[in-house]
């Protein structure tokens, strides 16, 4: 079921980055139409592509925002699967721990009513 889950806060993630990188490609192309248009001098196209661009740049800072959160949510997630695949491997390492020294007291007792 964590597997599942991880899974999907992963996909969310990726999502997310893929639209954060969805929207620099296109702040890039608006740059570049902003250039060309500044060059020629051409005031509309100025206006329309400065416009744009204030735009695009709040969609990116949201979609950057829902990046770094998904990230997060999906780091979380696979550090507590790594704690506790470690109480795990502590726990199974105790448990050995506690059967050989019982097994050990038992020997020792085997041994003394033999005597």
């Amino acid at each position: 079921m964590a597997s599942k889950n991880i899974k999907k806060l992963k996909a969310d993630y990726d999502k997310a980055v893929k639209t954060e990188q969805a929207l620099s490609s296109l702040l890039l192309v608006n740059l570049e139409k902003y250039k060309a248009a500044k060059s020629k001098g051409d005031e509309k196209s100025i206006a329309k592509h400065t416009k744009l661009a204030g735009q695009l740049s709040k969609k990116k800072k949201n979609a950057t925002d829902d990046a770094n959160k998904a990230y997060e949510a999906y780091d979380l997630a696979i550090s507590g699967l790594q704690a506790n695949a470690e109480l795990e491997l502590k726990e199974q390492i105790l448990r050995k721990q506690i059967r050989t020294i019982i097994l050990s007291e038992i020997q020792k007792k085997i041994k003394i009513k033999e005597v």
